[in-house]
């Protein structure tokens, strides 16, 4: 009786664990999406992909929000491999375009960065993180009037988001400054 009791409590155990570890899909893209810890979004977007139960454009999703962790680890490389990937997956992707473009702005590489953005704001005219995202890499490159043009595209595409118009407000105090 001892011997069933302990099988049938590490057979439950088995199954509860199981569904644990295979919970992955689209739940686990959404937590990823949405969980503010970079390690852990990387842990869900990977298990996410390794699921199999995600549509084409899911996995291309789950590609690009992990490459977002990626980046808010300085983890450059890997955030340019994952959008590689979801460009691969999805060719016309906006999102993997600009999460590439700022990886490659932080790594200096800002001509790359330029080219992905304008494959980017082509796929999608009215996409502000894309402007935003421009702004800022010519703020580096120090063309302060592109980066300008492009805050204020990044401005009036968002409604006047905080942050844009800030990035807006710092860009002109730098050319009023010079």
């Amino acid at each position: 009786m001892q011997q069933l009791r302990i099988a049938l409590i590490t057979t439950l155990a088995l199954f509860f664990l199981a569904g644990a570890a295979l919970a992955g899909g689209k739940e686990d893209l959404i937590a990823a999406a949405r969980t503010k810890d970079p390690q852990e979004g990387i842990r869900l977007a990977t298990r996410a992909i390794a699921s199999g139960e995600l549509t084409v454009r899911q996995k291309a999703m789950a590609y690009s929000n992990r490459s977002r962790d990626y980046l808010a680890l300085k983890k450059y490389a890997q955030a340019v491999a994952d959008c590689n990937q979801a460009l691969k997956i999805l060719p016309k992707y906006p999102e993997a375009l600009q999460g590439r473009a700022m990886a490659y702005r932080n790594m200096g590489q800002y001509q790359k960065a330029l080219d992905d953005l304008a494959a980017a704001i082509s796929l999608r005219p009215k996409y502000p993180r894309a402007y935003y995202t421009q702004a800022t890499t010519y703020e580096r490159m120090g063309k302060l009037d592109l980066a300008i043009a492009s805050a204020q595209k990044a401005v009036e595409l968002s409604g006047g988001h905080p942050a844009t118009k800030r990035l807006l407000q710092r860009l002109q105090q730098k050319r009023g400054a010079k």
